[in-house]
């Protein structure tokens, strides 16, 4: 019984995705949409002051599955398509994520942050039945982190009401869950722009495998990095996906897709909303003939995101939540050397065995035309943080140890994209 609630939140998800208007976007992309969906829905019924009782939320999966039929008729054909060219870059993927969920439900790999942050609102949305504004006005709560963004708790909390009790496994299995959408993500996203054969399968056991390796020693269970390395990963095929296209044939349900994604990223925690910021700007400014061709494209990919960011931003100001960031609000450019050496110690941490060097190609990366849009995914994040380990008021060295490992989770999948898109494509991508 214990996994009910966590089965029914991820059949939701996916059926959910499966009924939005996104026509040719693969399942994996479709599956975040859902997960965006329902957290709207959440947010929704509490600004309603309706309880989050499981008759509630049954109800809302009774309504999302009514008159699914059709729906489900071509979630068939997108499972084939999914499913079509399986390989032994996928088995490597999948024994990679069967490894994650094992470590995960012996938990032999539960993140710090569950237990302070993620799981502590979780738990306490699904006592309250609804987002627990009185918890998060404690003065003595900034621990907890209460100007986050809520999607993970929410979906903590939603899981445990539907199963009616906490239970830390199937709250923790949730990140294994989104690692399985990771791979239908990547492989997915990297035929869609005629990566074939041999480095498809490369592609896709490389970033599955390295997410997941990383999840397993780094103890990524129950915390919201992996969320946002996925969801950034997504955003950047599906950015190249759209940019490879012409103005006039790319459909409208590719830049849906990419809101509901952007939607996603930004609600996953507070540096997925900086993230999300940036790939606007990308979008934007370097997509200008994409959107120009048809402003209605414009309003699907900001649609989705303002629809999730708007109330959340408009509670925390109205509640005064948003919190300063320790930082002294100025350049210390006599520390550089410092940082740049700490940062650097941790890319050449042994766990990570030397691949975020990988980051070092990014140049080459925003030279060719094929990955330009992957790399500027990566980059902006890249300085922001930067910055931030420039500007702040906490020792550098202790700050980058504790914060870097996780960082690099974020960018190493976008960058592994990059390098087999540069690879293993023979006409003008992204």
């Amino acid at each position: 019984m214990k996994l009910v609630g966590l089965l029914i939140w991820i059949a939701l998800a996916a059926l959910v995705g499966l009924r939005l208007p996104l026509g040719r976007v693969g399942l994996g992309v479709r599956a975040l949409a859902g997960v965006v969906a329902l957290h709207f829905a959440l947010v929704a019924m509490d600004a309603l002051r309706v309880s989050w009782s499981r008759t509630a939320l049954l109800i809302l999966a009774v309504g999302v599955a009514f008159g699914a039929r059709k729906a489900l008729a071509e979630g068939r054909d997108h499972v084939t398509v999914a499913l079509s060219g399986f390989g032994w870059g996928d088995a490597v993927a999948l024994v990679s994520i069967a490894c994650f969920g094992w470590v995960t439900v012996t938990l032999q790999a539960v993140h710090s942050d569950f237990v302070y942050h993620w799981g502590v609102k979780g738990q306490r949305f699904a006592m309250a039945r609804g987002i627990d504004w009185t918890f998060l006005t404690f003065p003595e709560g900034a621990i907890f982190h209460p100007d986050y963004p809520h999607l993970v708790p929410n979906a903590y909390a939603a899981i445990a009401v539907l199963s009616g009790v906490w239970s830390e496994r199937a709250i923790l299995l949730t990140n294994v869950a989104l690692v399985v959408i990771l791979w239908l993500v990547v492989r997915e996203g990297l035929a869609r722009l005629g990566v074939e054969g041999v480095e498809h399968q490369a592609g896709v056991a490389s970033i599955v495998g390295l997410v997941a390796g990383f999840a397993i020693y780094y103890n990524q269970a129950g915390g919201a990095d992996l969320p946002m390395a996925i969801s950034l990963t997504a955003a950047g095929l599906m950015l190249c996906v759209i940019d490879r296209a012409s103005s006039e044939s790319s459909p409208m349900s590719d830049f849906l897709g990419l809101g509901f994604v952007l939607a996603f990223l930004a609600t996953s925690k507070l540096e997925g909303l900086v993230a999300a910021v940036w790939l606007g700007l990308v979008f934007l400014l370097f997509m200008r003939r994409q959107w120009l061709a048809k402003p209605l494209r414009l309003l699907a990919v900001a649609g989705p995101a303002a629809a999730v960011v708007v109330p959340w931003f408009v509670a925390m100001m109205s509640l005064g939540l948003l919190r300063g960031t320790g930082s002294a609000h100025a350049l210390q450019t006599d520390r550089l050397t410092t940082v740049a050496g700490a940062v650097f110690e941790v890319m050449t941490a042994s766990y990570w065995q030397m691949l975020p060097l990988l980051l070092f190609t990014l140049p080459v990366l925003l030279v060719i035309r094929r990955t330009r849009m992957l790399a500027l995914v990566v980059l902006g994040p890249m300085v922001v943080y930067g910055v931030t380990f420039l500007t702040s008021e906490n020792d550098p060295v202790m700050y980058i140890a504790m914060t870097v490992p996780r960082l690099l989770l974020h960018f190493l999948p976008t960058t592994v994209v990059a390098i087999v898109v540069a690879l293993g494509l023979r006409e003008r991508a992204c």
